[in-house]
């Protein structure tokens, strides 16, 4: 029996019917807010996808050009993309989805996302998260001793944690504490991320929340929040107040906010042993994705990417 060619198209970026992608993304089972439209347009030099049927899957393909080379990459700010859809997604699929990738895209760097089987050019990436469908107290009792520790000091000191809608304030934080120490960021991605604040805020599907000692910021989070995902997006903290670890009591007053809710905590991370082993120290538990690579280039320019 010949396997009927799944009806999948490469539809460039000014073709995408946007109502239609989005409510895919919306509606889908894995669904995240980096896929859509406005996340990508925010954070990408330019972006494709394949599109099987009238949107029932969708895999946005961010693209950019060097050396004359198109390829697909990895945007900041964007962990997971892949392909998603209201129905689950078995290997076979996945793979129709990559092989529908242009020829003329010569080489393919993409993070799947947490429900997309991986079988063949893949790396395993560790995010950690966890269920707030829970009272608080029994997600407290899951925290680590370390954890409870550092709660009760920060306690003991006059702060407070509220939401702001300061983007203004929140970006130049941000800049000063995380930035600063990540020498890959260039001035686009700086913008991009200024793009993309305003643009989340503007769809509602953001909150910024800060701990605070008078009028004075220790940490600062914007957090993703969408149907069923609270994403630790960007984060900073002062150095000033480093040993407090605010951070700590601001993620515990997520969760206290939406314990016994349907909503995963994710964490968003993390590949580095100590972030991973702070996240887990709430409890988290792996929900892990695959990097997939496909180097298409001709032996001679391998070179370029590697």
């Amino acid at each position: 029996m010949v396997k009927k060619k799944r009806d999948i198209l490469f539809l460039r970026r000014s073709e995408i019917d946007s109502v239609k992608y989005n409510k895919c993304i919306r509606e889908a089972k894995n669904s995240l807010a980096y896929a859509f439209s406005f996340y990508l347009d925010a954070v990408c030099d330019d972006w494709s996808a394949l599109i099987l049927g009238d949107y029932e899957m969708v895999m946005p393909l961010p693209l950019r050009k060097k050396y004359g080379v198109l390829y697909v990459y990895p945007p900041f700010f964007t962990q997971q993309l892949g392909v998603f859809s209201s129905a689950a997604i078995p290997n076979d699929i996945l793979l129709d989805f990559i092989s529908d990738i242009p020829k003329e895209v010569q080489f393919i760097q993409t993070n799947l996302n947490f429900a997309n089987p991986c079988s063949q050019n893949c790396i395993e990436r560790r995010n950690l998260v966890l269920s707030l469908n829970q009272t608080y107290e029994k997600l407290r009792s899951g925290y680590s001793k370390t954890l409870d520790r550092n709660l009760k000091k920060i306690q003991s000191i006059s702060t407070s944690i509220e939401s702001t809608d300061d983007t203004a304030r929140f970006l130049a934080f941000f800049k000063m504490h995380t930035l600063a120490k990540t020498k890959v960021i260039k001035k686009a991605d700086v913008v991009k991320l200024e793009s993309l604040v305003d643009v989340l805020m503007a769809n509602s599907i953001a909150k910024i929340f800060v701990v605070k000692a008078g009028d004075e910021w220790l940490s600062a989070t914007l957090f993703l929040i969408t149907k069923d995902r609270i994403t630790n997006l960007l984060v900073a903290n002062s150095n000033k107040y480093k040993e407090l670890n605010s951070s700590s009591k601001l993620l515990d007053h997520i969760i206290e906010l939406y314990a016994n809710t349907s909503y995963l905590l994710d964490f968003e991370g993390s590949e580095i042993e100590g972030v991973a082993k702070f996240y887990t120290s709430f409890g988290a538990a792996q929900q892990n994705y695959f990097q997939y690579t496909l180097n298409r280039l001709p032996l001679l320019l391998r070179w370029i990417k590697g």
